[in-house]
Parts: structure tokens; sequence; C-alpha cells
């Protein structure tokens, strides 16, 4: 394996923590399992994996209100924040 490989590989995965800031840990956890154990789908799913990977400003007000409806509420997650 090439030894820049893994040093690339903790950018990203910085890059993304950096974007999610304001949103609890414990949310971005709950998130990506929601989305592993395929409980989530259509535009949820999509809005879903856009807030991990863009982050919370990233969404319209359209995308937010499904976060807010079908994934915060439904699943009983922490209000998220921004900062």
């Amino acid at each position: 394996m090439n030894k820049d490989f893994k040093p690339m590989l903790q950018s990203v995965d910085q890059e993304i923590i950096e974007r999610s800031i304001g949103m609890p840990p414990e949310n971005r956890i709950a998130l990506e399992r929601l989305l592993i154990e395929g409980k989530l789908e259509g535009v949820a799913k999509g809005v879903c994996e856009q807030v991990l990977t863009r982050g919370l400003k990233s969404l319209s007000e359209k995308q937010q209100a499904v976060l807010d409806k079908y994934v915060i509420k439904k699943h009983k997650l922490k209000a998220f924040t921004e900062q």
C-alpha cells in the first residue's frame, strides 16, 4: 500500500468532520447508523447523505424541512444546531 494513501484518507475524514461542526457527535453517529441499517429512503436518505458529506449549511429550506420531519423527529434525534 502507498504510504501517502493513509494520510490522504485521514485528511478527507478531517474535512468531513470540520463540515459537520455544530452537529452533536451523537447525531452524526445516529445519521450514519440510520444509513447503514437502511432505515432511510428516498429524499430523506439523500438529505442525510448530503449533511454527512457537505454539512448542514449546504441544505436548502426544503431539504432542512425534510431533515427535521423525516429524520430528526421521526427517529427522535437531538435538534441540530449550526454555529
